[in-house]
């Protein structure tokens, strides 16, 4: 058997899977086929910031890829509003849900969560995008920078306490179930 022959099955079923609009699976194959830009052109194209999530794999890997996703977003901005009706992300009161668009401000906002708020704003700058964020992105920030703190904290917490701790929880379990 071939080599090729399964990245030749891959490269068939992207086909296939791009030209009936499963999406996901298109993106997936191009993350396995090793086709990055292909896939975030795409995800950009069709405005779904669904696509970008860990379970297809489609997070950038490399500041590299987070730049070049970011002007991406950005070319887009200035080319074309969001339109999330196109894919039926309407908010009941008809207005759009801009929270699945490909924006700036949203890919920015994944950044940050990705690498953290505080590692996120260099990159922005160096991109020059910090004025196309709103006070929004600013606050969304600042609980970031909370949630880090306190998952610092309850790791150090569980590393420092986390054996007896998790022990005597096991134990008062196991009390429990005995005696019910």
């Amino acid at each position: 058997v071939s080599h090729d022959a399964p990245q030749r099955t891959n490269m068939r079923m992207a086909e296939i899977c791009k030209s009936y609009g499963f999406w996901p699976g298109y993106v997936s194959l191009c993350l396995e086929l090793d086709r990055r830009i292909e896939a975030f052109t795409n995800i950009v194209h069709l405005d779904d910031m669904n696509l970008l999530d860990g379970e297809h794999g489609s997070i950038s890997e490399t500041v590299e890829e987070w730049k070049f996703l970011l002007h991406l977003a950005q070319s887009r901005s200035t080319d074309f509003h969001c339109h999330g009706t196109q894919n039926g992300n309407t908010i009941g009161n008809g207005s759009t849900n801009w929270s699945n668009c490909i924006t700036v401000e949203n890919v920015a906002l994944l950044l940050a969560k990705i690498i953290g708020p505080d590692r996120a704003l260099p990159v922005l700058q160096e991109c020059d995008l910090t004025a196309e964020l709103s006070e929004r992105f600013t606050r969304i920030c600042k609980i970031l920078r909370i949630a880090e703190k306190r998952q610092s904290w309850y790791l150090l917490f569980s590393i420092i306490y986390g054996l007896p701790f998790m022990l005597s929880i096991q134990i008062r379990e196991k009390s429990l179930k005995a005696g019910a």
